[in-house]
C-alpha cells in the first residue's frame, strides 16, 4: 500500500500550529510528559490466538516524521499518514494494515497519526465513537473487527492509556460512545453512573441512564466468569453473531445469578446488578479480498484443491484435518498453513509417506492471497469461534466453505447450498467461559467428522462446487450489507447523542494537499 506524505516542506510548518490550535485545551499535557507507555491488557489466551495465517512482516506503513516547532524538546514530534493520491479515505484493507502492522497509531478513515501528540489530540475533542486498544491487542482478527467501525461508523482508534487519561476523557467527552472488543477497558466501565431498573432484558426500547455509554463487541467464547458485571454495565452489547445475543439474553434472564450479584460483596457485581443493556445483532464481516466471483471453466480446477489455515490457534481442529488426510492418500492435495506447521507435523507426514499434504509456515501477504485464491475448498472445522474471520474470508474468496455444524460457525453456511457442515463429537467446555453456563461454547471435532464432510465435497462435480462458492460469496456480500446498514445507524445514533458529528481532521482542509 502506498500512502502519500505531505507534499512540501512549507506544509510541515503550516500543520504544526494548526494541530496545536485543534488541541489548545490540552496544551499542558502536550508540553508535559505525555509520552507514556500503555497499561497492558490481559495476555491472549494461549489457545485463542489470531485465527488467520501469519504473513511475513510488512513494511512500516507510517509516513516520514514531520517536525518543526519545538515548544518543549522531544515532546512535539508526530507522523501523519494520508490516503494515497486524491483519495480522502483509506480503503478497508489499508486500514487493516495500519491497525495490524502500525505502531500504536491513532487511526480514522481519513488519517493515521503517531507520535506524542496522540494523547493530547484524543483529549482535546470528542469523537462520537471511540476505540482504545494497545498494539499488542491489535491482532489481525481484532483489527478486522475494528476497521469496520472505523470505515462505516466513523470511529476513531487510539492507543491504550493510563487510567488517569481515561478519567479525563470521560470528563471531557461524557457523550461519546466507547467501543470495546475482546479486551474491554475497565476504567471506562467503572466510570459509568449507577443505574437501577426493573426493565426486562428482552425490552430493548428503554435503557437505564448511564453517564458513559460503553458498547461491548465481545467474542462470546472469551467472556470470562469474572467479567459478568461488564455485560450489565454496558450500554449496548453489539453481537457479531446471533449466538452471542442468544447466550447473553439467557444470562440476563437468569434470576438466580442476578440475585447473587445483588447480594455480592464484589463492588462491580453489586453496582450493576440491576442494569440492563441493549442487545443488538449488528452482523459483521471481514475486509473484502476483492476476488471476482466469476470463474471461467479453466478455473474449475481450484475446486479440487483443499486449504486449511490455523494461524496460531489450537481451536481449528488442525490435528483432525491432518489425520483425515493421512487416512486418505488417494485424495487431492491438501495445503496447510500455520505457525510451526512444518516442525510440528513433517515427521508424521514423512512417516506415513503422504505425498498429498503440503505444509507452509510464514509466508508473505501476496503468497497467502495466492494460496487462498488458488484453492477452492477451504476447511474451517473449528471447535469454537468468537466470530470466525477465516471462515468469512473463505466465503469472500468464493470458496466452498467447510465448517462445523455448531454456532457460530454454522451461521456462515447453508449446508449443501453454500458450503458443507461438519458434524462433531459433542461439547468441550472450558471452565473460564461465562456464557458456557447458558450455551455450549466449544465442541470436539474428530478426524472422522472431517472425512465425512470432505467425502460430501468429493461426490459433487467441480461445477457444483463452483456454484457453492458463488453462493458463499453472495452470502458474504449480504451479511456485509446488513452490517454496513447497522453501523451507519449506530453512527447516526452516536452523533445525535454527542450533539453533532465531529470532524477531527478539519484542520487538514486548510492545507492544499
Amino acid at each position: 500500500m502506498r500512502l502519500s506524505p505531505l507534499r512540501s516542506e512549507q506544509f510541515r510548518w503550516k500543520l504544526i500550529p494548526l494541530l496545536l490550535l485543534a488541541t489548545f485545551n490540552c496544551v499542558y499535557l502536550f508540553m508535559h510528559n505525555s509520552t507514556r507507555h500503555l497499561t497492558h491488557p490481559a495476555p491472549p489466551d494461549p489457545t485463542h490466538d489470531p485465527e488467520t495465517p501469519v504473513p511475513a512482516s510488512e513494511p512500516n506503513l507510517s509516513s516520514t516524521p514531520h517536525s518543526s516547532l519545538k515548544p518543549k524538546a522531544t515532546y512535539n514530534e508526530f507522523r501523519l499518514s494520508l490516503p494515497a493520491g486524491n483519495a480522502t479515505t483509506f480503503t478497508i484493507n489499508e486500514l487493516l494494515d495500519l491497525c495490524h502492522n502500525g505502531e500504536s497509531l491513532t487511526i480514522t478513515k481519513h488519517y493515521a497519526l503517531s507520535g506524542n501528540t496522540q494523547e493530547s489530540q484524543y483529549l482535546s475533542n470528542c469523537n462520537p465513537i471511540e476505540i482504545s486498544t494497545s498494539q499488542g491487542a491489535r491482532s489481525r482478527g481484532h483489527c478486522s473487527d475494528f476497521v469496520q467501525y472505523i470505515l462505516y461508523a466513523d470511529a476513531r482508534l487510539v492507543p491504550e492509556y493510563f487510567a488517569e487519561t481515561f478519567q479525563r476523557k470521560m470528563q471531557k467527552c461524557p457523550n461519546s460512545f466507547y467501543l470495546h472488543g475482546e479486551y474491554p477497558i475497565v476504567h471506562l466501565f467503572t466510570g459509568t453512573t449507577d443505574a437501577v431498573t426493573n426493565i426486562s432484558a428482552s425490552n430493548s426500547t428503554h435503557v437505564p441512564p448511564q453517564r458513559v455509554r460503553n458498547i461491548w463487541m465481545p467474542n462470546w467464547e472469551q467472556v470470562k466468569q469474572e467479567q459478568n458485571w461488564m455485560i450489565r454495565a454496558s450500554y449496548l452489547i453489539a453481537c457479531k453473531v446471533h449466538i452471542t445475543c442468544t447466550a447473553v439474553q439467557k444470562y440476563l434472564l437468569d434470576e438466580t445469578t442476578q440475585k447473587q450479584h445483588q447480594n455480592s460483596q464484589n463492588e462491580n457485581e453489586h453496582r450493576f446488578a440491576n442494569a440492563t443493556p441493549i442487545l443488538r445483532f449488528m452482523s459483521h464481516s471481514s475486509p473484502d479480498a476483492t476476488l471476482s466471483n466469476h470463474h471461467s471453466e479453466s478455473e474449475l480446477n481450484r475446486y479440487n484443491k483443499f486449504y486449511h489455515a490455523y494461524g496460531h490457534s489450537g481451536r481449528k481442529s488442525t490435528g483432525a484435518v491432518l489425520e483425515c488426510w493421512l487416512n486418505h492418500p488417494e485424495w487431492p492435495k491438501l495445503t496447510v498453513i500455520g505457525d510451526n506447521a512444518i516442525a510440528a507435523n513433517s515427521e508424521r507426514i514423512l512417516k506415513a509417506k503422504a505425498t498429498n499434504i503440503q505444509l507452509y509456515e510464514r509466508v508473505s501477504k501476496a503468497q497467502l492471497q495466492d494460496l487462498q485464491i488458488s484453492h477452492g475448498v477451504h476447511l474451517c472445522p473449528s471447535g469454537q469461534e468468537g466470530y470466525g474471520h477465516y471462515i468469512n474470508e473463505a466465503r469472500s474468496w468464493g470458496a466452498v466453505t467447510v465448517t462445523t455444524h455448531h454456532p457460530p460457525m454454522q451461521e456462515f453456511v447453508e449446508d449443501g447450498v453454500s458450503g458443507i457442515l461438519v458434524d462433531h463429537k459433542g461439547s468441550a467446555p472450558e471452565a473460564y467461559q461465562l456464557l458456557g453456563n447458558y450455551e455450549t461454547v466449544g465442541v470436539q471435532v474428530g478426524w472422522e467428522n472431517v472425512c465425512d464432510a470432505v467425502e460430501k465435497v468429493l461426490t459433487t462435480t467441480l461445477a457444483a462446487r463452483a456454484a457453492m462458492g458463488k453462493l458463499a460469496r453472495k452470502r458474504y456480500e449480504d451479511d456485509s450489507e446488513i452490517m454496513i446498514k447497522n453501523l451507519i445507524a449506530l453512527k447516526q445514533e452516536a452523533e445525535e447523542f454527542n450533539r453533532g458529528s465531529f470532524d477531527g481532521f478539519a484542520f487538514m482542509k486548510l492545507l492544499d494537499l
